[in-house]
């Protein structure tokens, strides 16, 4: 049975997604929710603490499944690939999470009551990193590229490929599924950043 804190926890995720966190106010969240500012201070003590709430457990979910990919003893392109189809999967199934993660993530890295959460940030990144730097090294992603510049672009557009799949203007039929985002996705990152196979087997 879902609790009055669950409830509210659930509206806030969605609002601290679409408005996001600087924007919006535990009052906000108290005539969301339908109820006086002060049951909600009843509940929660600050914003921090429901965006705590809301990001812990898909950082909880989201990370192990990034160290294993990341992890994998395959060519660095394959090993991005797997960190990709994770991240959509996983990111697919917590979107509003999601959602402040990403958009939300340089407010959330300076703010000292969102440490570790800031943390986590900064661990995903850096496993996006790694990957890349390893497939530039055995040749399997192109090296005139760099590694950083790539990851920062890679990331705008896993977050709009699942902005895709989240626009609640598209009908569930027409909705892609987290399986075709990722790997159309890949497709296109295939095609742009991936080596030539000779410049593969020549190493």
């Amino acid at each position: 049975m879902t609790s009055r804190r669950d409830e509210i926890r659930e509206v806030a995720a969605q609002i601290f997604a679409d408005r996001g966190y600087a924007s919006t106010s535990m009052r906000d969240l108290a005539r969301a929710c339908e109820i006086r500012p002060a049951s909600l201070y009843s509940h929660f003590e600050s914003k921090a603490q429901i965006i705590n709430e809301v990001l812990t457990p898909f950082l909880e979910e989201l990370l192990p499944r990034l160290r294993a990919a990341a992890a994998m003893e395959t060519p660095g392109m394959e090993r991005l690939s797997a960190l990709i189809r994770e991240m959509i999967s996983c990111s697919s199934e917590r979107l509003s999470a999601y959602r402040i993660l990403f958009n939300d993530s340089k407010l959330i890295l300076d703010e000292p009551d969102l440490h570790h959460i800031g943390k986590g940030i900064l661990e995903a990144t850096s496993l996006w990193v790694e990957v890349t730097n390893a497939g530039v090294e055995d040749g399997s992603i192109r090296s005139d590229i760099s590694p950083m510049l790539l990851v920062r672009v890679m990331q705008p557009m896993v977050h709009g490929a699942l902005d895709t799949h989240y626009d609640p203007s598209l009908g569930k039929r027409k909705r892609p599924s987290p399986e075709e985002i990722g790997e159309l996705l890949l497709e296109v990152l295939r095609s742009g950043v991936a080596a030539p196979l000779k410049r593969r087997a020549s190493r």
